[in-house]
């Protein structure tokens, strides 16, 4: 697990990160996750990430990244749990504060 900071999962620089091929992982426990806690049946468990920085010569900075885990969600119906399995892969491209996005990129459906 590489880290730029001292929080842990924290990225300072996301195009020095993508630059540089760096790579970040690890887990964040289910019941750290706020948010989401009141939709859940159970907090129990864990969510794995990973975030693989790449830069393409022609398009530039890139982050994949990759999530998954198991949520026990709570059926609105009869309140009882229901298990789902998270999976996420997403490639997406960052963007300097007030850089304008050509149309082409934003009509392309690879990229987030």
């Amino acid at each position: 697990m590489s880290n730029q900071d001292s929080k842990p999962g924290y990225i300072a620089d996301v195009f020095k990160f993508a630059a540089e091929q760096r790579s970040l992982s690890g887990r964040v426990q289910v019941a750290a996750m706020q948010r989401l806690a009141d939709q859940l049946a159970d907090t129990a468990g864990a969510v794995e990430y990973r975030i693989e920085g790449s830069r393409e010569p022609e398009s530039g900075p890139r982050l994949l990244l990759k999530i998954d885990g198991r949520l026990m969600l709570r059926c609105q119906r009869c309140l009882s749990g229901l298990g789902w399995d998270l999976t996420v892969s997403t490639l997406l491209q960052p963007v300097r504060a007030g850089q304008e996005i050509p149309d082409d990129e934003l009509e392309d459906d690879e990229v987030d």
